[in-house]
This record gives structure tokens, C-alpha cells and sequence, in this order.
């Protein structure tokens, strides 16, 4: 969504996939992790952002037993950004984790309306 002063960029489902739709990293919830964050910070370049723009972040993970790390690993990267760590059953079996969210983006586009 984008508005006079900035736009709003919601990523949903994200996985760790390759541009095939392949999964990667099957088994290593900490891997999976990256390579999603990293599809996260393609899909963020392609609205002209990158991943300090991330307001919140919401992670799923498939096994509670992976709630410690995967929380861990989150603030390590992103501090106190709003977090939301929870068990759900994701939505492919060979899924680990899943990541939504949304970034703020500053710019000006007149032409558009106020927020």
C-alpha cells in the first residue's frame, strides 16, 4: 500500500525456497531460516526496501522444540523489532518456518493520498 509519505509492504508465507519452488535446507530449522529471511530481503528489494525496513515480523514454526531457537535467532538479527514467535502446522510438510510481516518504506509520492 503506498500513501503520500510512505508505503507499506506486507510479506506473507515466505519459506526457505528456491526460484523454483523447491524447499531447501529439509531438516535444519536454522538454515530454512536464513534462506527465508533472504527470499524476505529479495522480495522487499523488488518494492525498492531491504530488511531493516521490517516494522514486525510474525514466525511459525512446525516444532515447538524450535521456538527457542528460532526466537534467538530473530532477536540476534533484529533486536527489538515487534516478534511473534508461534507454533502452527505451516503450510508444505518439508517446512520448518514461516515468516510474515511488514516493512515501512519512507518516501514521498505526492500524487497519492495521505496515510
Amino acid at each position: 500500500m503506498a500513501y503520500a509519505d510512505r508505503k507499506h509492504v506486507f510479506i506473507s508465507g515466505t519459506a526457505s525456497i528456491d526460484r523454483h519452488g523447491e524447499i531447501l535446507h529439509p531438516g535444519d530449522v536454522v538454515r530454512q531460516l536464513e534462506r527465508t529471511l533472504e527470499n524476505v530481503e529479495a522480495l522487499l528489494h523488488q518494492a525498492g526496501g531491504k530488511l531493516s525496513d521490517m516494522g514486525c515480523f510474525l514466525v511459525y514454526v512446525r516444532d515447538s522444540a524450535d521456538l527457542g531457537v528460532a526466537t534467538a535467532t530473530m532477536r540476534e538479527r533484529f533486536g527489538e523489532v515487534p516478534l511473534a514467535v508461534t507454533v502452527a502446522p505451516v503450510c508444505r510438510p518439508g517446512w520448518l518456518i514461516e515468516v510474515e510481516g511488514m516493512a515501512h518504506l519512507a518516501g514521498a509520492t505526492p500524487d497519492l493520498p495521505g496515510f
